[in-house]
């Protein structure tokens, strides 16, 4: 996965892209990590009123519950 950096070189951008194309391409888990990238700004810039957007459309789905939300931000700092 590119945001973990299994298999490679972690790239957050290529993360977020990908999540958007799977995202509206019907991948509901995918919906979720659009919302979580933009709330923290995780290969994009932080966008609170997109994330808000994203995460209300997961809680939709039934893929994000809003009062079990944990610390979902992934250490974006480099690996040493």
């Amino acid at each position: 996965m590119t945001e973990k950096g299994e298999g490679g070189v972690r790239d957050f951008r290529k993360a977020f892209e990908l999540y958007v194309d799977a995202a509206l391409h019907g991948d509901t888990q995918s919906v979720f990590e659009v919302g979580r990238c933009y709330r923290y700004g995780i290969g994009i810039a932080e966008d609170h009123a997109l994330a808000e957007i994203w995460l209300d459309r997961a809680e939709e789905l039934g893929v994000y519950d809003p009062d079990d939300d944990e610390d979902n931000e992934i250490d974006t700092r480099d690996e040493a």
